[in-house]
């Protein structure tokens, strides 16, 4: 289903409150940054639920376009980044009020605001060189944090028992910090990639997060904030550029999509996992197959039960579990974002596609 009114799109988000209906548990709503505005729609449908077109005509002349949109949930109040210097600046973050269509506050920075993320007490605005934390009821600034260059590397947990903010700031490493936006202390760091980390996400609830690097081909998931590494996913053998990277509610299953056209769904499955930990967990405590050792004898053998039996070969072994489902349409190479709505019986994947380069259209796709 194509929405002939959004054109000219810059920037899609979901928002962070989840929809219990019937049997599904769905995100509500679609936060779409425009070259001439912003509109919010509902999951379902998509319905129009609220665009900014008083000052429609002056904004396509000004060129107000908004870069960044970002919800709280499903209230009134919404974060705004510009792309002109003409009522939404790029250097300024914009708080604004649906109710009465008004600006409640402003932050001004000294260069481009390429990232915000908020939750129901903070509010996290990514610069260059800088992550800056507010007060999500107050917008006191609580603490800045300096970083090399985490621009859109960056997610913070809806959660309140979890409120991790996680980002990945090298250009040379994987590594990713986990940042407690509550205590405003670093908690942990984790070796998630030896490439540079591209995409990162963090489930509903602040206690997992899955990574990918440049390359695009290993999907990583672990534990918050201790950094244990949980799953590992292979998208494919060749590179591709990831576009999208999510969990569904429950954070049994990871969503991905990439330059390739292919939408990729893993499966968390427990019980396979815990099976491939104790083999790692036995090779490192020296337990070997009884029957196995008295059939590999000599040097060959040696050698073989060498190659077999190191954290290495389990990495590999982890490595090559694949997608349980995937998706592949030819308007999936453009660039978008997905979600997933899971029922009792089934999962339905959510696909929202936005292509701001060709014919600046966004696209709904929902696929049983």
């Amino acid at each position: 289903m194509t929405e002939n009114v959004m054109k000219k799109v810059l920037y899609v988000s979901f928002n962070q409150e989840l929809k219990y209906c019937l049997a599904l548990i769905n995100l509500s709503c679609i936060a779409v940054g425009l070259k001439n505005g912003f509109k919010i729609f509902n999951c379902e449908g998509p319905k129009l639920l609220y665009s900014y077109s008083s000052f429609l005509l002056l904004m396509e002349i000004v060129g107000a376009g908004v870069a960044i949109i970002e919800m709280a949930y499903t209230s009134n109040i919404l974060a705004l980044v510009g792309t002109t210097h003409d009522i939404f600046s790029p250097r300024k973050l914009t708080i604004w009020t649906t109710d009465c269509d008004s600006i409640v506050c402003e932050r001004e920075f000294f260069s481009r605001i390429g990232g915000v993320k908020l939750n129901k007490t903070r509010l996290v605005v990514c610069l260059k060189d800088k992550l800056h934390i507010y007060d999500m009821i107050t917008m006191k600034f609580l603490r800045a944090i300096s970083v090399n260059y985490a621009l859109s590397r960056l997610a913070l947990s809806p959660s309140h028992e979890n409120p991790y903010l996680v980002y990945s700031d090298s250009i040379d490493t994987g590594k990713v910090s986990v940042y407690d936006v509550h205590a405003l202390a670093v908690n942990s760091g984790i070796e998630a990639h030896k490439s540079p980390v591209l995409k990162l996400t963090i489930n509903y609830y602040g206690t997992h997060i899955a990574t990918c690097s440049c390359k695009g081909t290993i999907i990583r998931v672990f534990s918050v904030p201790k950094g244990e590494r949980l799953y590992s996913f292979r998208r494919g053998m060749n590179s591709a550029q990831v576009f999208s990277v999510s969990f569904n509610v429950n954070s049994n299953y990871v969503l991905l999509s990439s330059s390739s056209g292919t939408i990729h769904l893993f499966k968390m499955n427990e019980e396979e996992i815990k099976t491939k930990e104790q083999y790692y967990l036995d090779t490192k405590t020296n337990v070997r197959p009884k029957k196995q050792e008295e059939k590999q004898t000599g040097w060959f053998g040696g050698m073989v039960k060498a190659l077999l039996f190191t954290s290495d070969n389990y990495e590999s072994m982890v490595e090559t579990t694949k997608s349980c489902m995937t998706l592949k349409r030819p308007e999936f190479v453009k660039s978008n974002i997905c979600a997933i709505t899971q029922s009792d019986e089934s999962v339905t994947l959510t696909l929202k596609v936005v292509d701001s380069v060709m014919n600046n259209d966004c696209l709904l796709y929902t696929s049983p």
